[in-house]
């Protein structure tokens, strides 16, 4: 999992202003947009037009364990899902 203080670095923003962008205590500049999308490693039209749930299926985690995701039947999917949302947040983007 990529931590927000990761992506802070990588998107060249601090810490703090990514919690506002996160708890959407304002709304982030297009240039701050493109940053963060840049940390991410993905285009800003991407950043733009993904749902929470495409999110977390782009995580690097996810990434990584994708392969064996046809694996598992519904109810292993929907406990890794539980564990990934229970997940703590402090640090976490999910």
């Amino acid at each position: 999992m990529l931590s927000a203080s990761e992506l802070a670095r990588r998107s060249g923003i601090s810490r703090g202003h990514l919690h506002h962008v996160e708890n959407q205590s304002f709304k982030p500049s297009l240039r701050t947009l493109a940053r963060i999308s840049a940390g991410l490693g993905i285009g800003l039209g991407r950043l733009l037009t993904l749902r929470q749930s495409e999110i977390v299926l782009e995580d690097s985690f996810i990434q990584q364990i994708k392969r064996f995701l046809p694996c598992l039947n519904s109810r292993q999917r929907e406990l890794l899902l539980r564990t990934l949302e229970a997940a703590p947040k402090n640090g976490r983007l999910l």
